[in-house]
């Protein structure tokens, strides 16, 4: 639903990149734990694996660290390319030995994405998502999404799902910060939405109506997709109709008629100036997302949809509907 206009800083890039090939995972072998090799080791070895699968474009990945920091553009044009239908691909990614590096490989998101980052002393995914800089999941804009003590963090959601493509298990792009609703719903299930993607267009809106018996709120979609509503967002919204029912109270209390009889109040004892606009008395009543250019939805739970239905406000308010 709302796209995540910044990508990390390229010092947490620096630091996760630094953070896995830090990492000497350990295996099991009957009752003793014994050395495996690195990450980044399995990681070259995936990457050759990713550069011998038949493909559409012939651009490749020059190493471990590319794929696990590499653009969201360069993500979405790679798994494009990908022939996941053709009998040579197949015959490869099905080989005994290649399965077994890629669930290796894939382990490894389980086994320490979420784990203390000893350096700095917080967990991976924490860090990561402050350096982000979001707090709402980006998917339904409902839920919040931060740590409580930086114990548990935030979940991550495998856009391209890590059991059919596990080579993109660990690579940032495609690790989508969610929260854990959204996350279980859309599963291993393709959706249109990816918040990285730095040309996607805002394609969902909300429709509203005036309280009544009938209210509702609907969520459209300009785009002709079935995935769009995969996450179910109409049936979660449902239960903010009374969110919607306290805006339109507001305009009806706060009306021209009242807005008109309080600047003339404060006109007779000498304290009103220019700054008692329309703009002004939205901003006391709506709040943030009344302000002229409001765009930080990741950080304001219902903020898209309390946008949505103060520009129908608007629009009602002006005749404009």
């Amino acid at each position: 639903m709302i796209k995540i206009t910044n990508f990390y800083s390229e010092e947490e890039i620096e630091r996760y990149y630094q953070f896995l090939i830090a990492k000497k995972p350990k295996k099991k072998s009957g009752d003793t734990w014994i050395s495996d090799r690195k990450i980044n080791e399995v990681g070259i070895k995936i990457v050759e694996f990713l550069n011998k699968l038949p493909r559409n474009d012939t651009e490749e990945i020059s190493d471990f660290k590319e794929l696990i920091t590499m653009s969201s553009s360069k993500l979405k044009k790679f798994h494009s390319s990908l022939k996941t239908e053709d009998s040579a691909y197949l015959q490869l990614y099905n080989d005994e030995s290649n399965q077994e590096l890629l669930n290796l490989y894939k382990s490894y998101y389980t086994r320490y994405f979420t784990s203390n980052d000893r350096k700095i002393k917080i967990k991976n995914n924490i860090s990561l998502i402050k350096d982000l800089g979001i707090s709402v999941c980006p998917y339904c804009n409902r839920n919040y999404i931060n740590s409580r003590h930086d114990k548990l963090g935030c979940e991550f959601d495998h856009y391209f799902n890590k059991d059919k493509f596990p080579f993109f298990a660990l690579t940032l792009s495609n690790l989508i910060p969610s929260c854990s609703t959204c996350n279980r719903i859309k599963g291993e299930k393709d959706y249109d939405f990816y918040p990285f993607a730095p040309d996607w267009k805002e394609n969902g809106k909300f429709i509203v109506s005036p309280p009544s018996k009938k209210s509702s709120i609907a969520l459209f979609f300009d785009r002709d997709s079935q995935s769009d509503n995969l996450l179910q967002l109409e049936t979660a919204y449902e239960i903010h109709e009374k969110d919607v029912s306290e805006m339109f109270r507001r305009e009806e209390i706060y009306c021209k008629e009242y807005r008109e009889d309080l600047i003339n109040r404060l006109s007779g004892n000498g304290k009103v100036d220019n700054e008692f606009s329309e703009e002004f008395f939205d901003s006391m009543i709506f709040g943030e997302i009344a302000n002229d250019g409001f765009d930080d939805y990741l950080n304001h739970s219902l903020s898209k949809l309390k946008k949505d239905t103060y520009d129908y406000i608007v629009e009602l308010r002006k005749g404009e509907v």
